[in-house]
């Protein structure tokens, strides 16, 4: 019925953490020009593919515009609810989601994901934190053609948006959609959500819809270990929205028993809850701190080099060269080696080879290992400090 681990995918993000390091770590010992060359294939095919599969699992969540509500309730019984992201009258917004898990016995919560945000339409801007059962954390700022994105351990990392097709972190369905997958729904009343005006609707969800999930609702969280689940009896799910059928808040709780490693059955309950506010209020997002030098190489460009993705911590950059063949980029450096801005040592690849690969070093002691390869119409460059 439900996907229970949407952090899974935002911790893809750690996969290209990841691709970075692990290719950091190739790129300093190399001993072959096979080697090299497979290298040079992984950072040009793999990194982008991991970016795009990242970006394109990704999605948010949104807010509900203040309207007045309709003189009567719409009938219903299967709820046509619409995302509201694609609402014209929401500018900007903020919105939390959360799983969290309940000992009723003990009275013990254990939150297994919280995902906060921000959306402002007018700056074409996005920012999210997303925070599991262990505390760790991601964020992603996007605004305009920009992305960072910050992941434990690693700092923040930066890449150009328009690399990818999606700028969002989570999907849909998992955030929100469990609502729609239900039916009975019944009119409560009117209500005012966060200074929202809303129709409050209640509906159960019968055991059968469910329960064959439920060894799936702690996995992912680190939580499995300690105890499995069996359903114990039909969820309850609230959720209020607008007279358009806007998301504004919902309430889902299923209630569990949680039997933990020595038997012991608790009753328990798990709860998914939803909330938007500041509909339309004073949103403003900023790229972090570091935005400015995040970008920024550590060695001479070519003419017409564009930033494609950064994660300075890590001692990698990336970048895509337009109008210029690997000749050509190849050249460049060594005019740069010529002037004495930097020097080369143990050039790798060629031509023939279809790469380049060689170590640069700065009148400074600094050493880079640099590679190109062509990619496209583009040449590839990928900067490494060793």
């Amino acid at each position: 019925m439900w996907r229970k681990n949407p952090l899974a995918y935002g911790w893809l993000w750690l996969g290209w953490a990841g691709l970075l390091l692990g290719c950091g770590n190739v790129l300093g010992a190399v001993r072959s020009v096979q080697e090299a060359k497979a290298t040079v294939e992984a950072l040009v095919t793999e990194a982008p593919a991991t970016l795009e599969a990242v970006a394109t699992t990704v999605a948010t969540a949104a807010a509900a515009p203040a309207v007045t509500p309709a003189d009567e309730a719409p009938d219903v019984g299967d709820l046509a609810l619409i995302d509201p992201l694609a609402a014209d009258a929401v500018r900007a917004y903020r919105l939390r989601w959360q799983q969290v898990f309940v000992l009723e016995d003990t009275n013990e919560t254990h939150e297994l994901v919280t995902l906060e945000g921000a959306v402002n339409k007018g700056q074409n801007a996005q920012q999210f934190w997303m925070r599991d059962a262990n505390k760790q954390e991601i964020e992603w700022i996007q605004i305009g053609n920009q992305f960072w994105v910050r992941v434990p351990g690693q700092g923040w990392s930066a890449m150009a948006a328009d690399a990818v097709q999606e700028m969002t972190p989570v999907d849909p369905h998992d955030v929100w959609m469990p609502v729609v997958d239900v039916s009975g729904w019944e009119f409560v009343g009117d209500e005012t959500v966060e200074g929202i005006r809303t129709q409050h609707y209640r509906a159960s969800f019968p055991t059968a819809l469910w329960e064959s999930e439920t060894g799936e609702f702690l996995a992912g969280w680190g939580m499995d270990a300690d105890y499995t689940l069996r359903a114990a009896g039909p969820a309850q799910g609230d959720v209020w929205i607008t007279p358009e059928q806007w998301v504004v808040k919902y309430d889902v709780l299923f209630p569990v028993i949680a039997v933990d490693n020595q038997g012991v059955e608790h009753p328990a309950r798990l709860e998914w809850h939803y909330q938007v506010w500041d509909v339309n209020g004073d949103v403003q997002i900023q790229p972090p701190d570091e935005a400015a030098t995040l970008a920024e190489s550590p060695l001479p460009l070519p003419p017409k080099a564009r930033f494609t993705a950064a994660q300075p911590n890590m001692g990698m950059w990336l970048y895509s060269v337009e109008g210029m063949s690997l000749a050509e980029v190849m050249d460049f450096y060594r005019q740069q080696a010529e002037a004495g801005a930097l020097q080369l040592e143990g050039e790798t690849g060629g031509m023939e080879m279809g790469f380049w690969q060689v170590t640069v070093i700065l009148p400074d002691g600094a050493r880079y290992q640099l590679m190109a390869a062509p990619q496209g119409n583009t040449v590839a460059l990928t900067i490494q400090k060793r």
